[in-house]
């Protein structure tokens, strides 16, 4: 069995923050919209930087036609992340984490202050290697088609 926990709305960021916080292995991000340009998205920013540093495998996938994106693209590069844009032939609506091969983070919470802040949005969170495992190789498999 997998575990279930419906983020809606603000119980999304903290969620997400703890866990971010605590992964050790892997964190794997497919991200639609992840506008760094305030404290708190600039906060997970600067979570992955320090993960990354410590060791962990931290992969970020970013559409292509968000011009929002650009600033989290350098400050994760710079910081020595492995990002990467999708094709420009295809939109990466996804907004998917997976944090060390048993938490999956899924719904449509992009990474925005509006949407952890003001916007009404519907997430879960899935504690499932079985979950993990699936959508891990469905973004491996995305990965292998971006430009660095």
């Amino acid at each position: 069995g997998a575990r279930l926990y419906i983020l809606n709305d603000r119980d999304y960021y903290p969620t997400l923050m703890r866990y971010l916080e605590r992964a050790n292995k892997s964190v794997y991000i497919m991200m639609y919209v992840f506008k760094s340009d305030t404290d708190t998205i600039a906060r997970i920013v600067d979570v992955l930087v320090r993960k990354a540093k410590q060791g962990v495998d931290v992969k970020v996938i970013l559409e292509n036609s968000i011009e929002d994106n650009e600033l989290t693209y350098q400050r994760l590069k710079s910081g020595g992340v492995q990002v990467v844009y999708d094709p420009r032939a295809v939109t990466t609506h996804s907004k998917l984490i997976i944090v060390d091969g048993y938490i999956v983070f899924v719904g449509s919470h992009n990474f925005s202050y509006s949407a952890m802040m003001k916007n009404h949005e519907a997430s879960v969170m899935i504690i499932s290697e079985e979950v993990a495992s699936a959508e891990t190789k469905y973004f491996m498999s995305v990965l292998a088609t971006c430009t660095g």
